[in-house]
């Protein structure tokens, strides 16, 4: 860790925090590395958790119910990991070393066959591409011009495709694309690593690490651009699967690509959900609301612990009034435009 990086991990600990919590997602697997930012290294994980430190730990159930009910969340920190990725299996010995209560949204659809994500097979493929191959499979998916056109070339060669797919299709890859897809992934010889735990994984994980169970829907599907009868049933459904094999699943929505807006915040209560969990960047800093939901900090790559520590911190404070003060309430929705 550079100097910089123990510099904030030391402040953020001294000002402490007001509650936070953090949103991983995939475990990177020592032979086959992801291109995807949201994946993590163990190492990396291990370096959060000593940052922030394992007595600020606690289980997710324990700080929504304090945060909910008005009560102090000071010096308390929760784990997540959306889409109950297959990757976490391989740091059991590792949750148990750490003492890591862990909370997984999973996908019920998923569960089914440990299928692997749209988004991480085409990060695969994109990262490995020629552009004229890549250009060629967008062709292919029938990708509108006007989202390749003012997207940022920071965010890869992928953002057009995802965006288009989030916008258009509601987060739902299409049945249609599924052979460009496999086309172009077995000309590169290229698997996606990362999958989804099968419903028995999750079942053996959750029994031998105590590791609790949240909705993250059916199908992984863009609520802001379903129908009301529709996010119901990506919810509801989620949960009643859910708690079919794990009686003791949490009736918490972590909404799925971060997509939310008061409307489908306001479906998910009236599908049964205590509360809903966004990644809106900030630590637990107001009340809770039911229009904004519960805040998480999304873990990637590129975000060094210490940087971390003091994004959960009060030291963060004045810059998130700074940010709040000029963002909208809620994400911009994905168009040809973002």
């Amino acid at each position: 860790m550079s100097w910089l990086h123990r510099l904030a991990s030391a402040a953020g600990r001294l000002a402490g925090t007001n509650g936070a919590v953090l949103c991983f997602h995939g475990l990177d697997l020592e032979d086959e590395p992801s291109p995807s930012s949201m994946h993590v290294s163990h190492r990396h994980l291990e370096a959060i958790v000593d940052s922030i430190g394992r007595g600020r730990l606690v289980p997710l159930q324990e700080l929504v119910a304090r945060h909910l009910a008005g009560r102090s969340t000071a010096g308390m920190v929760a784990i997540t990991a959306d889409d109950a990725y297959a990757s976490w299996l391989g740091a059991e010995p590792l949750l148990a070393r750490l003492g890591i209560p862990l909370t997984l949204f999973a996908v019920s659809d998923a569960l089914g066959s440990g299928s692997s994500f749209w988004w991480d097979r085409i990060e695969d493929a994109g990262a490995i591409a020629l552009p004229e191959r890549w250009r060629q499979f967008e062709e292919e998916c029938g990708l509108p011009d006007a989202y390749r056109r003012g997207q940022p070339v920071s965010e890869g060669v992928t953002r057009p495709l995802r965006q288009w797919v989030l916008a258009e299709h509601a987060g739902r890859w299409p049945a249609s694309l599924e052979e460009p897809l496999a086309n172009v992934a077995e000309e590169l010889r290229r698997r996606a690593p990362q999958r989804s735990m099968t419903e028995l994984e999750l079942s053996g994980f959750v029994a031998r690490t105590g590791a609790q169970v949240g909705v993250h829907t059916l199908s992984h599907a863009a609520l802001p651009f379903l129908p009301d009868h529709e996010v119901i049933t990506e919810v509801r459904q989620c949960y009643e699967v859910l708690r079919a094999r794990f009686p003791g699943a949490l009736q918490y929505l972590a909404v799925p690509f971060g997509l939310f807006d008061a409307r489908t915040l306001q479906l998910a209560a009236k599908a049964g959900m205590t509360v809903s969990l966004t990644l809106e960047g900030h630590s637990l800093e107001q009340p809770f609301t039911a229009d904004i939901g519960m805040p998480r900090l999304c873990v990637v790559r590129e975000q060094g612990p210490g940087m971390l520590t003091l994004k959960t911190s009060r030291l963060a404070r004045p810059l998130e009034r700074f940010r709040r003060a000029r963002l909208r309430p809620y994400p911009v929705l994905p168009s040809p435009a973002t």
